[in-house]
């Protein structure tokens, strides 16, 4: 009901102060979403399907990450400023009844419910929120100084710009039920470390290359790249958790929602800071280097033994 809350707000704000406070309950609205979500994802299904299971979510994160502001635009010109956000409020209390009527929650006993605090001091649960970190960050410090760079360098339009990053989402989305497939067959680590390096060897064409058509190519590998080294951290965190025989599912997919929404935030500020100090192109190769750098600890790092 949170979200529904917030987003009655949007529609029918008349200062500034109030749409603020909407935007911190709707985030608020979808921290809780996304942890409980992930947490019921474990606690539905075995460890075997939960991995693809995981994929097939994120995808839709993504999905609807891609086509929600085209189809609210759309929504818009054909209606008024409240139509996109009262059909996301029908759309909400439409999802709150189906949960309601038809999602049977497993009743699990947690013995000792681990707090984050406890999760964090557990080395391997600490390395994957740092490769959440790193890897949300790598994306997003591309969103401040990427447009600035196609733009003044090759005349990109803002038109093919938004192509770009929407070819970028989608790929991050499709990939992620293929990283989770491969999770099952192969190591956890060796997903992640593939994933880092893609990312880390294309981020830098980004600068090498001057046609349109390539670059396209370079910002679906580097979706292609983050989406292998994320999605093998969320099978791994309910991996951990079933070998120590906890269901501390919430806490733990809370942990790492709040380490993507740290990625989220620096990003962009590391981005901007790097900029200043270097080049854009000095930049990317500075978060090439230490993404090479991280994978190469990666590879001291076996899950067999959390």
């Amino acid at each position: 009901m949170s979200l529904v809350i917030a987003t009655s707000m949007f529609a029918y704000a008349k200062s500034i102060l109030l749409l603020i406070f909407a935007r911190l309950l709707q985030g608020i609205a979808a921290a809780a979403t996304w942890s409980a979500s992930f947490a019921l994802i474990c606690d539905l299904f075995l460890k075997k399907e939960r991995s693809l299971v995981l994929g097939i979510a994120l995808t839709g994160i993504e999905i609807g990450s891609l086509i929600g502001a085209p189809f609210s635009g759309w929504i818009l010109e054909i209606g008024s400023y409240k139509t996109p956000f009262l059909i996301a409020i029908s759309i909400t209390l439409i999802n709150i009844l189906l949960v309601f009527f038809f999602l049977k929650e497993p009743t699990l006993k947690v013995q000792k419910p681990l707090t984050m605090l406890n999760l964090m001091k557990n080395k391997y649960i600490l390395f994957m929120a740092t490769i959440v970190v790193l890897a949300e960050s790598s994306l997003y410090l591309l969103e401040p100084i990427l447009p600035i760079y196609l733009t003044e360098n090759l005349s990109i339009s803002s038109g093919r710009l938004g192509i770009l990053f929407s070819i970028m989402t989608l790929s991050y989305g499709m990939i992620a039920p293929i990283s989770s497939i491969l999770t099952n067959k192969y190591s956890p680590r060796f997903i992640t470390i593939s994933g880092i390096i893609v990312l880390a060897t294309t981020i830098p064409l980004i600068v090498l290359l001057n046609k349109f058509w390539q670059i396209i190519i370079v910002m679906l590998l580097i979706g292609a790249g983050v989406s292998l080294a994320l999605s093998p951290t969320l099978a791994t965190l309910g991996f951990i958790l079933d070998k120590k025989e906890n269901k501390s599912y919430g806490t733990a997919y809370g942990l790492l929602n709040m380490f993507h929404s740290i990625g989220m935030i620096i990003g962009p500020i590391i981005g901007g800071f790097l900029t200043d100090l270097l080049t854009i192109p000095n930049t990317l190769f500075v978060v090439s280097i230490t993404l090479l750098l991280f994978g190469f600890l990666l590879t001291q790092y076996d899950i067999k033994k959390a």
